[in-house]
Parts: C-alpha cells; structure tokens; sequence
C-alpha cells in the first residue's frame, strides 16, 4: 500500500497533496471535536455535532470542513449565533500539517506522522483553554508510540538488514527509553524549579506529555521538545507578559486607591510598628492589583515536538551523534 501510494505522489504530486489536504482538513474538524469533548470528560462520537449555543443538531452540510464555515458565515444556521473561527484554524492547521508530513516523511512513517501531529494538536489545544493535559491523550499517546515503534521499526531508525522481529524489538526499547529519559529530565527540571521558586513550577501533565513525545520521537527529540518548547514559550509570553506588567498600576497609586493609610488611624502606635503597617499595606495592594498569571507549557511541547518530526529529525539526530562521536570516540578509541 505504501509503495503504491508513493507512486501514485510521484506521478501526480500535485494532485496527492491536495487529497492528503482533505484528508487533513476532516481529521481536524474531528480534532475540534476531541478538544471540546475530551476535556469535559464526555464522548467523542456520541451525540452528533451541535451549536453550543442553541444545541440544534448540525446538518452535514452545515459541517463540511473550512467550506461551511465560510458559507455560513462564521454563524449558526438555526439561531445565527457566531461560530469561533479557531474551528476553521484547526482545520486549516491540520490540513497543512498532513501535506507537510507526507512531502517530508517516507513510507509508514507518513502515517506514524499524521497520529503524533493529531495527538499533539489536540493536547495543545486543550493545555491553552484549560490548562490540563488529559491522560487520555498523554499515557495514551504514549503507549501509542511505544506500540507503533514495534511495528514500524523504522520510526527509531531500526531499518538494517536483522530480522523483522529483532529490529521491532529494538525500536520498542528505543522508545521505552525516549519516554523514560523525556518524563524523568522534565521531573528533576521541575523539581528544582519547584524548590528555586517555592511554588510548582510545573504540572505532571507536562511531564507525562514529554514521555509520549519520548515514545515517538526518542530521546533526541524529547530534549529537543524542552529547550525548543522552552525558547518558543519565551518568545510568545514574554511580549505578553511585560505587556501585562506595564499596564500595572504604580504601587503608591495602588496604596491611594486600595487603602486610605491604616496606619494613620491606629493609636499609641510606635513609628516602627506604623512602618510595619505600611509595608504590609503596600504589599497587601501591590499583590491584590497583580494578575495570576499562569501560561500553559503543553503547547509549546507539542509545537517543538511536531517541528521536530516533520522537519528537524534527521538533522537533530545527524548534531546529535557528530556531538556523542566527538565526545566518546577519543575516549574508547
């Protein structure tokens, strides 16, 4: 099947990308589904589609992916209430992923692609509305990927000449080791930021999405989901978060509208207790004025984690072993 389907792209290029677009686009009008329902604990294949304003059911014409949305105008048909746009993005994104996917990847591993680039558009997703990353869809993945690297060895580059058994094998305990080395250096990165800090730093759902990027990816692309995950994050929050420390008041304005100097008031008080009660102030309005700011880290996993599977795995990989080489050859040699 796949030597066929590789045939049929080389001779109609073109024309298989756009069917793989299609392909794309359906799968993610499923994905929009998973976000929603997954993390409300409910199914992902029963009741049919409806609007979650007035809960008519949606017709299937009404739910043709990207199409519809633009048809009807971003609205409902039964009660014209607006319809998120990040409907059609999703759709749009997966589509282009799967294109992406199958003009980077060979084979099997085109298929093994589209899986991983589902599982991680929906944890990201549902990480930034909610900032949970399910179970269902980090352990699940996992396994998945453990079982998929049996089956196709060549996901771990177990493509030799051995029987096809020892290769799967192989593969298999390649992966176990991506998962055991992707959750354990993010558990002893977060506890240490956990004890620097003196707060958590990081969620477990963190740490097990990076076993199943491990499971797929190997440990190669597990450290490259933290550092990369880690730079993108920075590059996306930190515009937001100065923006959101500018826009906050200057504390002796916070002083003046949150407290009308307690300490004034209080009789046969000392000046080092009045001066006490005025930092306690000061601190009390400083911290009831500031936001809590939680940013979500799961998506910026799962988007260097899908860039480094479509794009970046036999370069990273390539760095990786000229670095190990360069560092263990002299020594053995």
């Amino acid at each position: 099947m796949f030597s066929l389907a590789s045939r049929f792209s080389a001779e109609y290029p073109l024309l298989m990308a756009f069917y793989v677009f299609i392909l794309g686009a359906i799968i993610g009008s499923f994905l929009n589904v998973c976000i929603y329902r997954i993390a409300e604990g409910t199914s992902i294949v029963k009741p049919r589609s409806r609007c979650r304003s007035c809960g008519k059911t949606i017709a299937w014409f009404d739910n043709i992916p990207i199409i519809s949305w633009f048809v009807l105008r971003g609205k409902c048909r039964q009660c014209g209430a607006p319809i998120a746009f990040r409907y059609v993005f999703i759709e749009v994104l997966t589509a282009v992923l799967f294109v992406l996917s199958w003009m980077s990847l060979d084979g099997e591993m085109v298929f093994v692609g589209f899986a991983f680039t589902a599982i991680m558009i929906c944890v990201a997703f549902i990480d930034f509305d909610h900032l949970i990353i399910p179970d269902s869809l980090s352990v699940g993945g996992m396994f998945l990927g453990v079982v998929l690297s049996f089956a196709f060895p060549i996901l771990h580059g177990q493509n030799n000449p051995d029987p096809y058994l020892i290769n799967g094998l192989r593969s298999m305990l390649l992966a176990v080791a991506g998962v055991i080395f992707g959750s354990g250096i993010l558990l002893w990165i977060a506890i240490i930021a956990e004890t620097i800090l003196d707060k958590d730093a990081m969620g477990f759902g963190d740490i097990k999405l990076l076993g199943c990027i491990g499971a797929f990816c190997g440990w190669q692309g597990a450290l490259f989901a933290i550092f990369g995950g880690a730079l993108l994050g920075a590059l996306f929050t930190l515009p937001v978060l100065i923006s959101q420390k500018m826009g906050l008041s200057n504390p002796k304005q916070l002083i003046e509208k949150e407290t009308i100097a307690p300490w004034t008031k209080v009789p046969f008080a000392s000046e080092e207790e009045l001066e006490e009660l005025k930092t306690l102030a000061e601190s009390t309005a400083i911290a009831k004025n500031t936001p809590d700011i939680r940013i979500p880290f799961g998506p910026w996993l799962s988007c260097a984690a899908v860039i480094y599977f479509i794009l970046l795995k036999t370069d990273i990989n390539a760095y990786f072993n000229f670095v190990r080489d360069m560092i263990f050859l002299p020594i053995f040699s």
